[in-house]
């Protein structure tokens, strides 16, 4: 580190970030990154585990489940009684702000706002204020069971998805985002602590702001900015929108864009769509755009933070984070990685977040911890039942997202960039060894898609003779593509079939007819997953075996999106070239990014399920499947868990 003198107005300290040789000969060219103040000592700690793992949550190996467990007869009841009771209606507060415009919020809280501690959590990236229940949750719990007053106030930002405030022309699903805006994103914030300052009763005694994702760029403005906030906990935040979104996006710099004049019009980002035009003028007129805005706004801070960064998070630069962190007093702050990914919402991992997040509210406001809770799993299914059920269902056209998701847009490439990957083929391959094939036999790929199994099976098993595979999907022309890619061989079938169960539903084959059964990647997309297993059950011979997968809870997309596009990179023009015909390959990478991305948003409105490694094993057992074994695949840490079993007699 070193001061650089006549660069500006004031003193300020820089660092090198690119060093490349200089036409003059003995010269070398320096890309400075400069701060109003030198980096400081920062706290830092590291987190191996955040809750002790039991032998069905270890997704690194794989383990057995017995029929009738005592671990699964009380999940079982846990969900019984959730389903039994009734829901539970949130409590919601309507919020204006300096212009009359309705920010909606939900509330969760033991004990009176007044005198008490408040957290204001503005929405992630995309998301809505539903979306973090078990957050609120958690923390209520932590502190009733400390017996301190606590209200958490999480709300849908203006010109945002959700219920607050948007213009007429961005009420349509899809143009949500179009007016939306980082300052924007501050001014709510804003508003929301107005309110609560503005408390009948009295205002709270603290108000500690928990940002997630992208809102840290707005969180980090307020707490520069605003006096009233106590302190701030951050959970995988980015340092700097600049390079948060050119993660996010593949590689465009839309902050350097802007600045420079480059049109962008609207731009799908992680499946939101954003007048990038607006947004970015907006980011560069706030001073809201570069690392060094965020080392302005980081100087000036003086209340305590602690930043909670996933180690696999392949969206944020933990390097950025404590550049940014160590601007200005650092004695106050804190830097904790955890062993996760950018998704944090209802998996256990989450859960074990969302307690450390609660510990450090309790320090910076009481100066000691609370002691970690986990709240009811039947409460929290009465509570999501009670805020998702009040909203309108969202028409959703299943059958054309999937044509986009498979197939792609452009109807060129899709889910096959995935399948291309080193992360997807060790999938696969694991999946087919556990199918046990042999000569002869019939094996029936359920919600086959564009052809990935036989595409493997031929490569790794090419020594099999005369097995039979019945590829079956509800997307023809995905059923299309695949005969194409796969040809007309005889030991290939194609059936076009409802997987979604009813009366007009169900594989058009016979029962007993198949010696294996696979559903990669699909029980979760289906509306009644009981019943695909179900007919799983009855196309198997007894002793057949059976071989389903599914995106695990909290399925973080970040690093298979960064780690995949670099090897398509690497791969793509040397020994792709016959994929590559006709494709940009950055175009139909990041296409694809906001298709799967929308998988997500599809599980949050309730159309899709994810599982941990407990509940698809249950189900499992609950058909009728024996000698079940469970263990995670697709990529690392594993995103997916793949289950495996053999068809039982006992009656279903």
């Amino acid at each position: 580190m070193f001061v650089v003198h006549g660069l500006t107005r004031a003193e300020e300290y820089g660092a090198v970030r690119h060093a490349h040789p200089s036409s003059r000969r003995g010269w070398t060219r320096l890309g400075l990154q400069l701060s109003p103040a030198p980096p400081a000592n920062l706290r830092c700690e590291t987190l191996q585990s955040i809750l002790p793992a039991t032998a069905t949550e270890r997704l690194g190996r794989s383990f057995r489940i017995a029929t009738g467990g005592a671990q699964l007869a009380f999940q079982r009841a846990l969900r019984l009684v959730g389903r039994e009771s009734r829901r539970m209606d949130p409590r919601i507060v309507d919020i204006y702000d300096s212009s009359g415009r309705l920010i909606r919020a939900l509330v969760d809280s033991w004990g009176d706002l007044a005198g008490g501690i408040a957290v204001v959590v503005p929405p992630a990236w995309g998301r809505t204020k539903e979306t973090l229940l078990p957050l609120a949750a958690t923390m209520v719990e932590c502190f009733r069971r400390n017996a301190q007053p606590i209200s958490v106030f999480r709300f849908d930002g203006i010109n945002k998805r959700g219920e607050s405030f948007r213009p007429a022309d961005c009420q349509p699903f899809g143009r949500e985002h179009y007016r939306f805006t980082f300052s924007q994103g501050v001014e709510d914030i804003v508003a929301v602590v107005d309110h609560l300052q503005g408390n009948p009763g009295g205002p709270p005694a603290r108000i500690v702001l928990v940002s997630f994702s992208a809102s840290s760029i707005e969180a980090r403005r307020v707490v520069a900015t605003d006096l009233r906030i106590d302190g701030w906990v951050c959970v995988v935040g980015s340092a700097d929108l600049q390079s948060m979104l050119k993660s996010i996006s593949g590689g465009i710099d839309y902050a350097l864009g802007a600045e420079r004049g480059v049109r962008f019009g609207v731009q799908e980002i992680l499946g939101v769509a954003v007048d990038m035009d607006l947004a970015g003028a907006d980011a560069l007129r706030h001073d809201l755009a570069y690392m060094s805005d965020a080392k302005q706004d980081m100087a000036r801070i003086r209340v305590p933070i602690t930043w909670i960064s996933g180690r696999y998070d392949a969206w944020m630069d933990a390097g950025r984070v404590r550049d940014a962190l160590s601007q200005g007093d650092t004695s106050r702050r804190k830097l904790i990685e955890v062993p996760t990914g950018h998704m944090l919402k209802s998996s256990r991992e989450a859960l074990g977040v969302f307690q450390l997040v609660a510990r450090e509210i309790s320090e910076i406001c009481t100066g000691g911890p609370v002691p970690a809770a986990t709240p009811s799993l039947a409460m929290l299914d009465r509570k999501r039942r009670g805020e998702v059920e009040r909203l309108a269902p969202r028409a959703v056209n299943l059958r054309r997202f999937w044509e986009d998701y498979l197939l792609g847009r452009e109807r060129k490439i899709g889910f096959e960039l995935m399948t291309l990957t080193s992360a997807y083929r060790e999938l696969m391959l694991g999946q087919i060894d556990e199918l046990r094939l042999r000569d002869e036999g019939c094996v029936i790929d359920l919600g086959s898609g564009t052809g990935a199994f036989p595409f493997y099976l031929r490569r790794c098993r090419a020594e099999l003779s005369g097995v039979r595979v019945i590829e079956v999907d509800f997307v023809r022309e995905a059923l299309r593509r695949a005969r194409s890619r796969l040809g007309n061989a005889e030991s290939l079938g194609f059936i076009e079939a409802n997987l979604e169960g009813g009366p007009m539903s169900g594989v058009p084959v016979a029962s007993g007819c198949a010696d294996a059964v696979l559903a990669s990647l699909v029980l979760s997309y289906v509306s009644d997953s009981r019943f695909i297993l179900r007919e799983i059950h009855r196309m198997l011979r007894p002793g057949g075996r059976v071989v389903v997968s599914s995106l695990r809870r909290d399925a973080d997309m970040s690093k298979l999106f960064v780690d995949g596009a670099q090897e398509l990179r690497e791969r793509w023009r040397s020994e792709l070239s016959d994929w590559g015909a006709g494709v940009e390959l950055e175009t139909a990478t990041r296409a694809y990014l906001n298709e799967a991305s929308r998988l997500l948003d599809l599980e949050e409105q309730g159309r899709f399920a994810f599982w941990d490694s407990a509940e698809l094993a249950e189900m499992l057992c609950e058909e009728s499947f024996e000698e079940v074994e469970v263990r995670g695949a697709f990529g690392d840490p594993p995103q997916a868990i793949v289950a495996s079993a053999s068809r039982g007699d006992r009656a279903s």
